[in-house]
C-alpha cells in the first residue's frame, strides 16, 4: 500500500510538472511570436471597386494607415507601388480589389461593387502610394510619408522610431542610448537563450530528483 501511494504521488507530481513545462514552452513560445511580428507592419490601404473603377473609400478619413499583420492581396490586373522620397519603386504588386466569396470556383460569388482593403508590405522610408488601372494608367495617388519611420536625414532620431531594423540608412552606424540597435537586438536574444536553458535544464533537474526518489522508494524494504 505504500508503494501504490508513493507511486501515486509521484505520478500527480510527474503530471504537475508536464503542464507546468507546456505552459513555459506555450508562453515563451507566444513571447518570441510577438516579438518576431512586432516589426510586421503593412500598409492597410482603404479603397472602393465599382464596377471596374477603383477609388478611395470616402467613408474612412485616413485612406492609409499602418496595421499589423501579413501582405495580402489576390493576382489581378491593378496595380500598386510604394515609392520612396526619391521617386525609388520599394513595392509593386498586382491585385484584384473585388471582394471574393468563399470557394468561387464551385459556385462562390465576385462582388463588383463593394469596400475594399489592400495591405501592402510597410516600408520605412516609403513617401508615396501610386495605384494604376489594369491600362497602367495612374488613378490614385497617396502622401504616405506622414507614415514614415525613415526620413533619411542621416541622423538617427529614435524618438520616432527609427533604429537599425526601422531606418538601417540613417543607422547604420548609430549609437541608441550607449547601445547600438544590432548589439541590443543580440542583447535580448543572448538574454533569451539562456534563460530557456536555464529553465530547462532546472525541469530536468527536478524531474530527475523525483525520479530518483521513485526508485529510492521502491527499494524500500
Amino acid at each position: 500500500m505504500y508503494n501504490i501511494s508513493c507511486g501515486n504521488n509521484l505520478l500527480r507530481r510527474l503530471i504537475v510538472m508536464k503542464f507546468l513545462v507546456l505552459a513555459i514552452v506555450v508562453a515563451m513560445t507566444g513571447i518570441g511570436v510577438s516579438r518576431a511580428n512586432s516589426n510586421d507592419d503593412i500598409y492597410r490601404i482603404y479603397l472602393y471597386y465599382d464596377h471596374g473603377k477603383l477609388t478611395f473609400d470616402r467613408d474612412v478619413i485616413s485612406k492609409v494607415v499602418i496595421a499589423h499583420g501579413w501582405e495580402s492581396f489576390s493576382s489581378g490586373d491593378f496595380k500598386a507601388e510604394i515609392i520612396d522620397k526619391d521617386g525609388e519603386i520599394l513595392h509593386s504588386v498586382k491585385f484584384d480589389p473585388r471582394l471574393r466569396g468563399i470557394m468561387e470556383d464551385v459556385g462562390g460569388f465576385v462582388l463588383e461593387q463593394s469596400k475594399t482593403a489592400l495591405d501592402l508590405l510597410y516600408f520605412p522610408e516609403g513617401a508615396m502610394l501610386k495605384v494604376y488601372d489594369p491600362s497602367d494608367v495612374l488613378i490614385l495617388e497617396y502622401d504616405i510619408s506622414y507614415l514614415s519611420t525613415c526620413n533619411q536625414n542621416s541622423v538617427c532620431e529614435s524618438f520616432y522610431g527609427e533604429d537599425t531594423s526601422t531606418c538601417p540608412l540613417d543607422c547604420k552606424d548609430a549609437v541608441l542610448g550607449g547601445v547600438s540597435g544590432k548589439a541590443d537586438s543580440d542583447m535580448l536574444s543572448w538574454l533569451w537563450l539562456v534563460v530557456t536553458i536555464v529553465t530547462t535544464g532546472g525541469l530536468i533537474f527536478v524531474l530527475w530528483k523525483l525520479w530518483r526518489k521513485h526508485v529510492g522508494q521502491q527499494s524500500l524494504p
